[in-house]
């Protein structure tokens, strides 16, 4: 089956972001735009939405493979 658009376009927009401010906050606090404290508490919560993404994607990539063809064959059974 195929991997649905919209969970692979979260997927890559989360890791997209974490890549930018990897690259960004390092500057902004070096010129006292953000503190280090600050950029850390934000990356590490762009952190956690980038794995619960990649969590939401194995779980919906299981549903699809696993258990809606199982429940397929359950209701053919049935009928």
């Amino acid at each position: 089956m195929k991997d649905d658009p919209g969970t692979i376009l979260k997927r890559e927009c989360a890791q997209r972001e974490l890549l930018m401010r990897k690259r960004v906050y390092p500057r902004w606090v070096a010129v006292g735009k953000m503190t280090q404290a600050k950029a850390e508490e934000l990356w590490l919560a762009q952190e956690a939405h980038a794995a619960v993404a990649a969590e939401n994607e194995r779980y919906m990539t299981w549903y699809r493979n696993e258990y809606e063809p199982y429940r397929a064959r359950v209701q053919a059974d049935a009928e």
